[in-house]
């Protein structure tokens, strides 16, 4: 498979990164159901040729696609598409407990404060 057909080529015109079009593109194919989960990318190199970036290029794009779960690098096999996970944003630190009396949020809600 060539990924320039299914992703299109890249803007040159345009002022956003390449490695971040690609990125982007290769989203896009991804939610659009154009690039199916469990399916593998094309190697580093061959999509570096197919749409005339660098190597670095694909690789940088890939890795921040890899760090967001879409994509899931398996030594020795290659870059598979994956189910998107949502990471879960993390819990607030719990406010000093002077802030929630000062706030009146205590009283408010029922809560005591030991």
């Amino acid at each position: 498979m060539q990924l320039s057909n299914v992703i299109g080529p890249l803007d040159r015109a345009s002022t956003l990164p390449k490695y971040q079009q690609l990125s982007r593109a290769i989203e896009h194919a991804i939610d659009q159901g154009a690039l199916p989960k469990g399916d593998a990318l094309p190697p580093e190199r061959s999509i570096a040729e197919d749409m005339a970036v660098s190597r670095i290029t694909v690789r940088k794009a890939i890795d921040g696609l890899v760090e967001n779960g879409l994509l899931a690098r398996r030594q020795g096999a290659g870059t598979f598409i994956t189910e998107r996970v949502e990471k879960p944003f993390l819990a607030c630190p719990p406010f000093p407990k002077t802030w929630l009396v000062a706030a009146g949020k205590c009283a408010a809600n029922g809560l005591t404060v030991p």
